[in-house]
């Protein structure tokens, strides 16, 4: 299978040798297209065929893949995504929920998955998702503004080589700013091969030193933390009218964000951490709680971002 070619933020700039901050100005003066990983429900997904005919998918669509957004980031810090394409695709996903199958099959290039077949295009609404600019991915073709030869590679050490020169047209634009001279890549050169460089579409790059609550985003949205099996004890109400309500022990968990109503998927943002502390303090208003294991498991399993900050507020509980 093909696999994507993606740099993240941080890989860009180690690869350039320049700072992060360059490369994040770079691609939001350039407006080029934000891509993210992502696995929740997308909504009105609709499926472009060949020939301008079009398939629209009923209700959400469970999802787990690589997205890309349709519109540039209007900051440094974060993207928030709602218009997107989809751009490879994990795993086919459907989900059973009282008597409804949620989902529909993507057109990808194998059954199980991969990217979407050339020709065919997906897009669909991930209602103002925040990507903080640490998960942004950048599409090789993107900062080398064509695909080139692969530049000469270091011998590894275990990990992945490093190209000895950047991608073109990232150097072009670092030179007009300068007023250097733009450095020449391998592609100039008449005899070079022209085969696209496939590297691996992982997720490293992030800093394992940072702390849970500055690379988790602030929060994710409603239709998210609903989609998760919540271990909610008997005789509670359940999480669904919790979050519809938002009674005042869990507002702490909510950052309201965008417009009301906009979207089925709600427009506030929902800290796992944060509403997974709520569930398990008694108030005057609640008397009943949930098990701290049981939610430490269900955040270990579901919001792995928000374990950290969830395992650090349980101490004091």
């Amino acid at each position: 299978m093909f696999k994507q070619v993606f740099y993240s933020v941080q890989e860009a700039a180690d690869f350039l040798n320049i700072p992060a901050r360059e490369v994040i100005r770079y691609v939001r003066t350039e407006r080029l297209p934000i891509c993210f990983i992502y696995e929740g429900d997308l909504f009105d997904v609709v499926i472009e065929r060949p020939g301008n005919d079009t398939i629209r998918a009923n209700g959400k669509t469970p999802f787990s893949g690589t997205l890309k957004s349709l519109l540039p980031p209007e900051n440094d810090r974060s993207l928030l995504a709602s218009a997107v394409e989809i751009i490879e695709v994990f795993s086919q996903r459907f989900r059973m929920e009282n008597g409804r199958t949620f989902g529909c099959r993507l057109p990808t290039q194998e059954n199980h998955g991969g990217p979407i077949i050339p020709g065919w295009r997906v897009t669909g609404d991930a209602n103002f998702l925040e990507v903080p600019a640490d998960e942004w991915l950048i599409h090789r073709e993107d900062i080398d503004g064509a695909p080139t030869a692969p530049a000469p590679v270091v011998p590894d050490d275990g990990a992945r080589g490093a190209s000895t020169s950047p991608p073109k047209s990232l150097v072009a634009w670092q030179a007009s700013r300068s007023g250097a001279p733009e450095v020449p890549t391998a592609a100039d050169s008449p005899t070079a091969d022209k085969t696209c460089e496939r590297l691996p579409d992982d997720k490293q790059g992030k800093a394992a030193t940072l702390k849970q609550e500055q690379k988790a985003p602030i929060g994710i949205p409603k239709g998210q933390i609903l989609s998760v099996d919540w271990p909610i004890p008997p005789g509670a109400p359940p999480l669904q009218k919790i979050i519809d309500n938002l009674p005042k022990w869990v507002e702490e968990a909510c950052t309201k964000v965008g417009r009301v109503g906009k979207g089925p998927d709600g427009s506030h943002l929902w800290n796992p951490a944060i509403l997974a502390a709520c569930l398990a303090t008694k108030t005057s208003q609640k008397q009943w709680t949930a098990g701290k294991g049981a939610l430490t498991s269900c955040l270990r399993r579901s919001f792995p971002d928000y374990l950290e900050q969830w395992e650090e507020a349980a101490k004091s509980l």
